[in-house]
């Protein structure tokens, strides 16, 4: 894995609560996203109330043993689902505490799959995976039907023409979730899928990531905008998702950033400005691609004073490979 230390580890702000917004309320045919490691919380909570066992589970409706399959000893813990547990802490009086949100030793996942942890702050980390995600990530349309007959689409896709990026990706993945997923060769490019129900809707709902095809939906978040850090890891992520460093002579000509939604590119631009970077322009950018013809906008930095303010600023991998090869920027 790559090492991550260029975008920094703060500043932090803490998420409301999301345990209701990503649970998936359990349904014939679903699998709910779950809790793990928490039974010994539970049976803590059960053994203090005085509470008897089988009222608890028929006042949840469900059977003696589904809920002793969620709360007992057995050397398995299967989880619980969000939403039985959130319903047995108002049971307990817990109302909508935020203990089970802020507990770091909590797990999440479905019965069949990897185990995650998810954050409760929003991080310049975080931030520059959604500016990859909003250049050329995907998440899928979780109602999309797919081979496997689950009900929920999960797959996370990330396209590069070059390994080191999903590399990095990766390791950004691991710090934040503790799950590496895997990179594929797809003829002449790479290609990173992650399956996961927990980072997916995490991803969706909590990071307002547009799922399905984005291509007219793309922006930047709301809490991206509330810290400069954030914003510019944003950017960064972008810039190494969409963006280009035209070198020649070992002379940087021209900073750009590529997309076919010009109001991200807009946005982007308003919020350079804030750091005094100030940009030549947007233009369109036509051509064909498998014999239709598209429409895209370039957004580019040419002025010598303001490719050297983006690259002091903006956090990104391909500057700082642009660096490794060509020595000191001369612009």
């Amino acid at each position: 894995m790559i090492n991550i230390d260029f975008l920094p580890d703060s500043p932090k702000i803490p998420f409301k609560n999301y345990l209701e917004d990503i649970q998936i309320k359990r349904k014939r045919g679903s699998d709910s996203i779950r809790f793990y490691n928490v039974r010994d919380y539970f049976l803590n909570l059960i053994n203090k109330s005085g509470i008897k066992r089988r009222k608890i589970y028929e006042m949840l409706d469900v059977n003696r043993t589904t809920f002793n399959n969620w709360i007992g000893k057995s050397k398995k813990d299967v989880g619980i689902p969000i939403q039985y547990a959130l319903t047995l802490l108002q049971m307990f009086g817990m109302g909508k505490d935020d203990i089970l949100f802020k507990n770091v030793n909590i797990y999440y996942g479905c019965t069949n799959s990897n185990k995650y942890k998810l954050p409760t702050d929003m991080t310049p980390k975080l931030a520059y995976l959604i500016g990859q995600i909003m250049g050329d990530g995907h998440l899928s349309n979780p109602k999309d039907l797919i081979s496997n007959g689950s009900l929920y689409n999960a797959e996370i896709r990330i396209t590069k023409g070059e390994i080191k990026q999903l590399r990095l990706l990766t390791s950004i993945f691991y710090d934040i979730f503790h799950y590496k997923p895997p990179i594929f060769r797809e003829k002449s490019f790479y290609r990173l899928v992650a399956r996961s129900k927990v980072i997916h809707r995490f991803l969706h709902i909590v990071c307002a990531i547009p799922s399905g095809n984005k291509k007219n939906k793309t922006y930047i978040p709301d809490m991206i905008i509330k810290k400069d850090d954030f914003i510019k890891c944003f950017i960064g992520g972008f810039f190494d998702s969409d963006g280009c460093i035209v070198v020649k002579n070992k002379n940087i000509r021209v900073i750009s950033m590529k997309q076919h939604n010009i109001k991200i590119l807009l946005d982007i631009k308003h919020q350079l400005k804030k750091f005094g970077i100030n940009i030549s322009g947007i233009y369109k950018d036509r051509g064909v691609r498998n014999g239709t013809s598209t429409l895209n906008y370039v957004l580019n930095i040419g002025r010598d004073e303001e490719k050297q303010k983006f690259i002091k600023i903006i956090p990104s991998l391909k500057v700082m490979e642009v660096s490794r090869l060509y020595g000191k920027f001369s612009i």
